[in-house]
């Protein structure tokens, strides 16, 4: 039987919707003199009467700016002036003097250059009241004109969704580079183990899962791998993992031992990441501060399919035959974390196979998976007791009804982490 390669996108509770790319927006305003409304200023011997015609002539105008020698020195609110001017016997006492009695002083001044982010924390440091009278905008000191602190919000809402969108574009094409990565491992599979299924279900579209397959002239060299993070962290961290992978896999006497390999890509993590290393500085940069590294199992498969040889860092490969299931524990001790030593030793253990044996692994992202009546992690010994009760069944049989069940269990709890299955069997294809 052949069963196809089934190649993810995201699983339940993934957000594929990050993958769609807004249209561009129109113009973006990025400056304060994108934001300037020519509004002619008025002189502090300017009288509230003369301001009262001012405002009364055009409804549109929120504010105005009193100038001293060409020096902003205020801005009259027009809301506040009318409600102010509009009470009894105000035109009397108020109508011939000066329009200071109702300017509001020391308003917001920016130059025309300033960045909307930077007038944004300048409109903060200065309170609620820029929303509502607006800022003086001038070029090389002189008067231009104002800017409201409605255009200046829109500004900004159109500034992050621009933002936001260009993230989603860089999002989109890094899962376009990581799945890139993924295929010629895919592939390499599909030609040496026809009868497999791999699952990649990141829970973003980019993810921090990876699997590595190659094929060498004595069989095929594996590996299923679970890096810190998720999203675009663990995304990164997949892309310095596969570059260890690659390079250990092409040494067909490395590619042999899983121990070795898992033993290298602790020491190519640890020297990349610099991590473990005394803390310095570099320009303006932390070295030697991270903490990262992977689980993972790593596998080689004889090209006989009699023997396979299994290391693993806390991720358990499940063996299944006629007469029950074997899991393949390794040990608990994860590769590349600061607190891993450089000669970390992961044994290579040899498991004998025969034409009835089904090989799964799983990363954590299915087996912490919480859900149930109870709210709890599906467990691997919930998932050893559904492989027993589906003895003889093939491969493509068993992952369907391994998906149903956790799926089944999830119900309606969001994914927690990315998730990766690989099965295969080892008998003959024809």
């Amino acid at each position: 039987m052949h069963t196809p390669i089934a190649t993810l996108s995201g699983g339940s509770g993934a957000t594929p919707n990050l993958l769609e790319v807004d249209g561009a927006p129109g113009h973006i305003v990025r400056c304060a003199a994108e934001l300037v409304d020519p509004v002619p200023p008025i002189s502090p011997e300017t009288s509230n009467e003369r301001l009262r015609e001012l405002f009364a002539g055009s409804t549109r105008q929120v504010a105005i700016a009193v100038l001293d020698a060409g020096r902003p020195i205020g801005i009259v609110n027009r809301h506040t002036f009318m409600e102010a001017y509009a009470r009894p016997f105000a035109h009397e006492l108020y109508g011939k003097k000066s329009c200071k009695v109702f300017m509001r002083p020391d308003p917001l001044v920016v130059d025309g250059g300033a960045s909307i982010a930077e007038v944004a924390r300048l409109a903060v440091a200065y309170g609620g009241r820029v929303l509502e009278d607006g800022f003086i905008v001038t070029s090389g000191g002189s008067y231009v004109g104002l800017g409201a602190g409605a255009g200046l919000v829109e500004a900004l809402s159109d500034l992050e969704a621009e933002r936001a969108r260009q993230v989603r574009e860089s999002i989109r094409y890094a899962s376009t580079i990581q799945r890139s990565m993924l295929a010629s491992s895919a592939a390499s599979l599909a030609r040496t183990l026809p009868d497999h299924v791999l699952l990649w279900e990141p829970r973003e579209p980019v993810g921090g899962d990876c699997y590595c397959f190659r094929e060498t002239s004595d069989g095929l060299a594996g590996a299923v791998l679970d890096c810190t993070g998720h999203g675009v962290p663990g995304a990164f961290m997949t892309s310095i993992a596969y570059a260890a992978l690659e390079q250990a896999l092409a040494d067909p006497s490395l590619a042999q031992d899983p121990g070795r390999v898992l033993t290298h890509l602790n020491r190519f993590i640890k020297s990349t990441l610099r991590q473990g290393a005394p803390d310095r500085s570099e320009g303006d940069e932390a070295i030697g501060s991270a903490d990262d590294g992977l689980d993972g199992a790593v596998f080689f498969l004889s090209k006989d399919r009699r023997e396979l040889r299994v290391a693993s860092a806390r991720t358990p490969v499940f063996v299944r035959r006629s007469s029950g299931v074997e899991v393949v524990k390794g040990i608990g001790t994860s590769v590349g974390y600061a607190s891993t030593p450089d000669d970390q030793v992961w044994p290579t253990s040899p498991i004998e196979l025969d034409e009835t044996t089904l090989v799964f692994v799983v990363t954590d992202g299915f087996t912490d998976q919480i859900g149930g009546l109870r709210h709890i992690a599906f467990g691997k010994q919930r998932l050893v007791s559904l492989l027993q009760s589906l003895l003889g069944g093939d491969t493509a049989s068993t992952v369907a009804a391994f998906q149903q069940a956790h799926a089944t269990w999830q119900g309606d709890e969001p994914r927690r982490d990315d998730a990766t299955l690989l099965a295969f069997s080892t008998k003959a294809v024809h």
